[in-house]
């Protein structure tokens, strides 16, 4: 991909996404804060997304994004119990909303 312009690359991306290669986007609420810009340095676009606290970021490809809209929210809370909640024994209650399996009636 080197040597390509944003132009170029533009087929990777859907036109109404909104979100140009320099732009990013905070999201952040009382547990955490992350930054989420597109990346084109690997072999096509990908997600970074950066940890605001610890600096700390992943790259996800269309792949590993597909594979997390396809988990199960046991999946998904088993992947919270790391760093300081390493050692929180899980509930049997419901999970959080931020949790649950969105799902759309489209069609």
């Amino acid at each position: 991909m080197s040597g390509q312009t944003a132009n170029d690359r533009a087929g990777f991306l859907n036109p109404s996404s909104g979100l140009a290669e320099s732009q990013t986007v905070e999201l952040s609420n009382e547990f955490a804060a992350v930054t989420l810009s597109l990346d084109y340095s690997g072999r096509g676009p990908r997600l970074h997304v950066t940890d605001t606290e610890s600096g700390e970021g992943v790259y996800l490809d269309p792949l590993l994004l597909s594979a997390l809209c396809r988990s199960t929210p046991a999946d998904r809370q088993s992947w919270l119990r790391t760093g300081d909640y390493a050692d929180i024994q899980p509930r049997t209650t419901a999970l959080p909303m931020a949790l649950s399996r969105v799902t759309t009636n489209e069609s």
